[in-house]
């Protein structure tokens, strides 16, 4: 695999190939969610690859199709979901958020209905029995360190770990103020505390993206990682590779190195790789995306027992 072959399937339209299925689950306040994913299949799988995009984006992101791409060349059936919020799955919430792009109801919420998700797709009958790994950015990072101890309990040896990028454990883009009591006390004092710009790049386009020209909101619920995932960092013992780059000005790289140091991995089954210069959305470039990738898939065949 090399980087012209990355940028070229790049191009390729990943919503025209993917098959798209919606399930229902359940949320903390015992109303139904429905939750949208879309899923790929190599000629032959051999491992599934589970997807979880971060803030704004969704399954078919631009962005994620080398990444998707570069799986489903190696033999992984690659599923990905629109967490709630999100692409095709339920808006939830108030009047106010109904239709606010990344508006969730609470964190515990977004990562039941990831487990739900997981359950659904290692249940399909081209991919029964098969190993697994989850692939998380940034929020959807937070959410896969976040139930990956439970995905151990539930699915043993077939869950072999996590690849990760940018994933949110420690917030830098309150000049400033970057620990969680600021954020909570914001969010608290009004759910649509403004508390995240995003610039704009060119990906606004995309109309099941929110819109990143204007001061995005992040609510209570999206904000429940800074409380929860912190504190089970120790707990981790799935493996994990993490990319996190040196210029991101989203969620800090310090995050990353807290997971590295405090999870209960053995060092042979743990791998930071830092992109100088790299910003928080890696896959925007495509150098950085394609060193992301290319160790990714090494760890990914490593972990899934198919080197």
């Amino acid at each position: 695999m090399n980087s012209k072959h990355l940028q070229r399937t790049s191009a390729d339209h990943l919503s025209e190939r993917a098959q798209r299925v919606t399930i229902t689950s359940r949320d903390q306040r015992n109303l139904n969610v429905d939750i949208s994913f879309t899923y790929r299949l190599p000629q032959t799988s051999v491992a599934l690859a589970c997807f979880f995009h971060g803030v704004t984006q969704h399954s078919l992101s631009s962005e994620f199709e080398p990444v998707a791409n570069g799986f489903i060349q190696n033999g992984f059936a690659w599923f990905a979901l629109d967490m709630q919020g999100h692409g095709h799955s339920s808006q939830l919430g108030n009047k106010r958020h109904l239709h606010s792009p990344g508006h969730v109801t609470s964190f515990q919420n977004v990562c039941s209905d990831a487990i739900h998700f997981i359950n659904a797709v290692t249940a399909f009958e081209q991919v029964r029995g098969l190993p697994f790994i989850v692939v998380g950015h940034s929020f959807g990072g937070a959410v896969c360190t976040y139930i990956s101890t439970e995905l151990q309990r539930l699915f043993g040896s077939r869950f072999c770990g996590m690849c990760l990028s940018a994933p949110a454990i420690q917030p830098s883009y309150l000049p400033g103020c970057t620990t969680s009591a600021v954020i909570e006390l914001a969010a608290s004092i009004h759910p649509s505390a403004v508390v995240m710009k995003w610039s704009a790049d060119s990906q606004t386009a995309d109309p099941l993206r929110g819109d990143r020209l204007t001061m995005s909101t992040v609510n209570s619920g999206v904000n429940g990682w800074l409380r929860l995932v912190p504190p089970v960092l120790s707990t981790v013992s799935a493996p994990f590779i993490i990319t996190h780059g040196t210029h991101d000005n989203i969620h800090n790289l310090q995050g990353s190195v807290r997971l590295y140091v405090e999870a209960c991995v053995p060092e042979h089954r743990k791998v930071l790789q830092i992109l100088p210069c790299a910003p928080h959305n890696i896959f925007a470039d495509p150098v950085h995306s394609y060193s992301c990738i290319r160790a990714w898939l090494k760890f990914a065949r490593e972990m899934t027992g198919l080197v």
